[in-house]
């Protein structure tokens, strides 16, 4: 019997159908199947009633009783779980997101420097997962690019970027350049939101095919640094970074991308001390990047034009 079985049946009996929990819980159908059968299997009774024709979910006389049993259950495996333990190091778990750039490393190495008695643990996984992890309670934080539906999770905005045109090689037209003028086989490209995705469909189509696709910024950095003539558009925390290689360069673009916005969510109505922390320590090596709008809540002003 798992911490993972047992809220997976309290979701099931949340939403009322395996479909619908399956849904919330960003899983497949078959994957809440197996959850709940080697629960069943476990405790020696059915928790759902099965029968031929039926689509209402309807629990069993046992799986009525069991839902306090499952809730008690998982509060003393949360209880359990806040115990630090002998000599154990406090801990702090986030989830970040690969479209995040140079900042961050700085903001780590400033969260670490100002708490050197804990354990910083960090996970690179894109959104969907990123909520997958805070429902099940396995990270503190996790900050996204793309905002999900969740009954559990809190998405809170944290900070939006502005998109930049970046080239290297013989551009001649005179600047701002258009959309337009972007020769799509020349380009490297991330698809960093779909919003970015509608904006390149709507000027260079559905199915075009840039001279090199990634799905991370990290799988791209060879690319900048080793082709000899392309463009592509990244967000601000990027610049700094792309254009430390020799001749990149940034260039006016008309019509840009619409922002792309950084979410932190929370499955708690409030963060740990140590998490508001690390938030702070991100806002603040943000702010300095030109091109960074911050959205906390304790005020929202342009980043230092220093970077």
């Amino acid at each position: 019997m798992t911490q993972v079985e047992l809220s997976t049946f309290l979701a099931i009996v949340k939403y009322g159908s395996i479909s619908l929990a399956a849904e919330k819980l960003y899983i497949t159908q078959p994957a809440i199947s197996r959850r709940l059968l080697s629960l069943e299997n476990e405790l020696g009774y059915a928790l759902l009633e099965r029968r031929k024709g039926k689509r209402a979910m309807e629990l069993t006389p046992e799986g009525r009783e069991f839902i306090s049993v499952a809730q008690r259950w998982l509060s003393v495996w949360k209880d359990a779980k806040s115990i630090p333990g002998i000599g154990r190091k406090p801990e702090l778990t986030v989830i970040l997101n690969p479209c995040m750039g140079s900042h961050v490393p700085l903001a780590i190495d400033d969260f670490i420097k100002n708490h050197p008695e804990i354990c910083f643990k960090f996970h690179v996984y894109h959104s969907l997962e990123a909520y997958q992890w805070m429902e099940y309670g396995k990270a503190d934080l996790a900050l996204i690019s793309k905002p999900l539906n969740s009954s559990v999770v809190h998405t809170i905005p944290m900070y939006k970027e502005d998109m930049t045109l970046l080239t290297r090689g013989a551009f001649v037209q005179p600047q701002p350049l258009h959309p337009s003028q972007l020769n799509v086989s020349q380009e490297l490209m991330v698809p960093w939101t779909p919003d970015f995705q509608d904006w390149h469909d709507y000027w260079f189509g559905v199915g075009s095919s840039p001279k090199v696709f990634g799905d991370t910024p990290l799988t791209m950095k060879y690319f900048y640094a080793a082709e000899k003539n392309w463009w592509s558009v990244v967000p601000a925390s990027f610049v700094g970074e792309i254009t430390s290689y020799e001749g990149v360069q940034k260039a006016d673009l008309m019509d840009t991308p619409p922002e792309l916005v950084i979410y932190y969510l929370t499955n708690k109505e409030h963060l740990s001390s140590l998490a508001e922390d690390f938030l702070c320590s991100m806002d603040k090596c943000a702010r300095r990047i030109k091109g960074i709008l911050s959205c906390m809540n304790y005020g929202v002003q342009r980043a230092d034009p220093e970077a």
